[in-house]
């Protein structure tokens, strides 16, 4: 097996999943490959200029709620995760949305399984069309016929999860 090494920093070997990004992102022809933070620094970009993108087209909103946001020193739209899944597709395939919505649900099960934390992040989906957030995006390689229909902010958290609390068999709870 050919070993791939980041044309940037020159680490060996890069994850398949790097690998994966490169071509994704690239083109599948691609020759050079990077670690993600290289690919990062190759894009001239970080999570932290899209959620300014992101405040930018909240302040711009004739709604209050979220004008308020956009003017928040504070507001982080991702919750700092270090990890943001960005999910789109054509918003004139017939599933489109629903296709979307089943990888969403996919990752974060997946995540799930390997002790990650995940958060649905509706934000660009409400921003994709702003020009700046839009330019953004497309930067990042997402095509402009594309719509975002969801985010996965996803990172380990910071306490351990609420122990799930085991119920007799047979038991109803009512709640009113």
């Amino acid at each position: 097996m050919t070993t791939i090494e980041c044309s940037s920093c020159r680490k060996k070997p890069l994850s398949k999943d790097e690998v994966g990004v490169c071509k994704k992102m690239l083109g599948k022809g691609t020759k050079k490959f990077f670690c993600l933070d290289c690919f990062a620094s190759y894009l001239d970009t970080t999570v932290e200029e899209l959620n300014e993108k992101i405040k930018g087209a909240f302040a711009k909103s004739e709604e209050p709620r979220l004008q308020e946001r956009g003017h928040s020193q504070t507001y982080c739209c991702y919750y700092h995760a270090p990890t943001l899944v960005i999910v789109s597709n054509e918003p004139t395939q017939w599933w489109a949305a629903m296709d979307c919505a089943c990888a969403m649900q996919n990752i974060f099960l997946a995540a799930k399984s390997l002790g990650i934390g995940s958060c649905w992040i509706n934000q660009l989906g409400q921003t994709y069309d702003d020009p700046e957030v839009r330019a953004f995006l497309t930067k990042l390689g997402i095509p402009e016929n594309h719509r975002v229909y969801g985010c996965a902010a996803l990172g380990y958290a910071a306490a351990a999860p609420v122990k799930e609390r085991q119920l007799a068999e047979g038991t109803v709870t009512i709640i009113k």
